[in-house]
């Protein structure tokens, strides 16, 4: 310089462009001149200009607080949670809310919570019961207990020595319906031996106490195990059942006329 000379800079002058970024800092900014308070944020309005306003629904582009899956009509409604008030204008970008699948643990349910109208339905007279992976299921309520159970008695003709099958399945049906599921009667071979004997044709059917039912609940096939527990071994051999309760022996040679077997029936 070739002589003193004073700058300043021009009111006004000092545009976005000339600023560094980061260069206002907070103990730059000045109180409003416009009566501002405290709590209030600076608002760039539609000209550009910046004013000092309370920051409130009113003055930002808010938007709902949703339950996803939402439905005004109950019939249609897929929602897993509720938003009780405050939900309108609640937040800053459109939000839905949902439960997550498999979250709720044994942990999250309070004591008591669960009530008879909380469970699904099943069928009629049925209970929960642990199956053989630990998990509850239905069954009927006459069919839990025991766990096993003899099979009715039936004759085992030894006249003849041969190989022979008799399902133990079916005579057990047999027995508790009395030859025909419901009401009534049918005639039924309480006998079997192998061939060349003549099986014991049985009419009697079941007979009940006053007012039971016409028939004993039976099990489904596939819901049995089927076991001989005690054959005399010096009438019967190479016994083998199958998964059905068909169950196939051999007569010895000279064994006598008759003899029995203990047949027990487990539940799975």
């Amino acid at each position: 310089m070739l002589k003193d000379i004073v700058l300043s800079i021009e009111d006004g002058a000092i545009t976005t462009a000339k600023l560094a970024d980061g260069a206002v800092t907070a103990n730059k900014m000045g109180a409003a001149e416009d009566g501002s308070e405290e709590g209030m944020v600076p608002v760039a309005n539609a000209d550009g200009t910046i004013t000092y306003k309370k920051v409130g629904v009113d003055g930002i582009d808010a938007k709902d607080l949703t339950a996803a899956d939402y439905d005004e009509d109950p019939a249609l409604d897929k929602s897993t949670i509720e938003v009780v008030t405050g939900g309108e204008k609640a937040v800053l970008v459109e939000t839905s809310l949902r439960v997550k699948e498999e979250s709720i643990t044994t942990g999250h349910i309070q004591n008591g919570t669960i009530k008879p109208e909380d469970i699904a339905e099943a069928g009629a007279n049925q209970v929960l019961v642990t199956g053989d992976n630990k998990k509850p299921v239905w069954k009927d309520a006459k069919k839990v207990a025991p766990q096993f159970f003899y099979m009715p008695a039936v004759i085992f003709d030894t006249s003849k020595q041969g190989t022979a099958t008799r399902d133990l399945y079916q005579e057990y049906v047999n027995q508790f319906t009395g030859g025909k599921v419901g009401a009534g009667n049918e005639t039924y071979p309480i006998s079997h031996g192998p061939a060349g004997t003549t099986p014991v044709q049985y009419a009697g059917g079941i007979v009940g106490s006053a007012g039971a039912p016409d028939d004993i609940v039976v099990f489904e096939n596939d819901e049995l195990y089927y076991y001989v527990t005690y054959y005399d071994e010096t009438v019967f051999e190479n016994l083998s059942i199958t998964e059905e309760g068909k169950l196939t022996y051999t007569v010895k040679a000279g064994a006598t006329p008759s003899s029995y077997m203990n047949i027990v029936f487990v539940i799975k």
